[in-house]
């Protein structure tokens, strides 16, 4: 869902500056400058793949850089898989975010205690479990299953609850 957002066309038109930052699922930060650093080069090369050919995303103040390009701009920021409030915490204060300039962060997070955490104003949005019959379409839809094959894809999808 977060990924359609940030293609919608609507959206690639009104920011400018669009970044989607996906943190590894297995990996913990318990320092805040490796969490950031990360998260700055990520902003960087996906400003850089956006069209910004200006940034540098090796550069060694690319925690200034990514803070002083978001904060001139009207920018789109994806934060993909926040695992921690700790994560949360840091990059809401690392990250300029003026609601007048029209700039937004989205964030994506399997915790609950984080997404309670985001804005008061606005509450999460949850998915839904799809059922087994939804499962099992959109399965159908993307591996496209040879007949043959059909009762071991169930028995995958079977795995997937």
């Amino acid at each position: 869902l977060a990924k359609k957002i940030y293609n919608h066309g609507v959206i690639v038109d009104h920011f400018p500056c669009r970044a989607w930052v996906s943190l590894p699922h297995d990996y913990s930060y318990n320092n805040k400058l490796p969490l950031l650093k990360y998260v700055a080069k990520q902003v960087l090369s996906s400003l850089k793949s956006e069209g910004h050919q200006e940034i540098n995303p090796d550069a060694s103040n690319r925690i200034d850089e990514a803070h002083d390009i978001l904060k001139k701009s009207r920018y789109l920021l994806v934060l993909d898989n926040i695992s921690t409030r700790y994560e949360w915490s840091t990059l809401k204060a690392a990250f300029p975010l003026s609601t007048s300039s029209g700039s937004r962060i989205l964030l994506t997070t399997r915790n609950p205690e984080v997404a309670s955490q985001v804005d008061s104003d606005s509450p999460p949005h949850q998915l839904r479990r799809l059922t087994k019959e939804e499962s099992w379409q959109l399965f159908s839809q993307v591996v496209h299953i040879p007949p043959k094959g059909k009762m071991l894809a169930k028995e995958i999808l079977s795995k997937c609850e």
